[in-house]
């Protein structure tokens, strides 16, 4: 009795034009856009993870770069310059309270070779003489340049490759659904 009542209201509201209900192609046309809109979101957190990336390394070239104008000129230790440094800067390489960040097993979003490089340079800072610490300034400024600029040229290539992959799996998940 309670399923006749129930079927009798939906059927009343049916010709009032209330609810209409969703059919089976309408469904399938809601799954396909929604697939479809989550293909995007992915191809958008791939990109945007690897523009955090490159815009990691150039904080980190930033940083390198302070710390060989303030050893040149002023001769200072890394704890006086991280000090005296841009404090968004220092957040954007992962440094809190002065204390550089673990380049093995660190939240760093840069990759294994830029964490290789940035952990030799840091964990050497302040053992050698005034000029060799500035030619080590100079190697990693050099090597960081280069990496970035490789990442900068790649970057397009990438976004333009992620979207391409995701889009395109979702519609051929799409075809074959429909």
């Amino acid at each position: 009795k309670r399923y006749r009542q129930t079927q009798m209201h939906m059927e009343d509201l049916r010709q009032r034009g209330v609810f209409t209900g969703l059919t089976i192609p309408a469904m399938k046309i809601t799954g396909a856009a929604l697939m479809l809109c989550a293909a995007v979101l992915c191809a958008l957190a791939v990109t945007v993870s690897e523009k955090k990336r490159i815009e990691q390394l150039e904080a980190f070239a930033a940083l390198v770069s302070l710390i060989l104008f303030q050893i040149e000129n002023y001769s200072r230790t890394l704890p006086e310059i991280l000090a005296a440094s841009d404090k968004n800067i220092l957040k954007r390489c992962g440094i809190e309270n002065g204390k550089i960040p673990d380049f093995e097993n660190g939240d760093l979003l840069i990759g294994e070779n830029e964490r290789r490089i940035l952990g030799t340079f840091f964990g050497n800072l302040g053992r050698h003489c005034k000029s060799d610490e500035i030619k080590f300034c100079r190697a990693c400024i050099s090597e960081l340049g280069t990496i970035t600029d490789k990442r900068k040229s790649e970057y397009p290539k990438k976004r333009k490759m992620s979207f391409t992959l995701c889009v395109s799996a979702a519609l051929a998940v799409i075809i074959i659904m429909l």
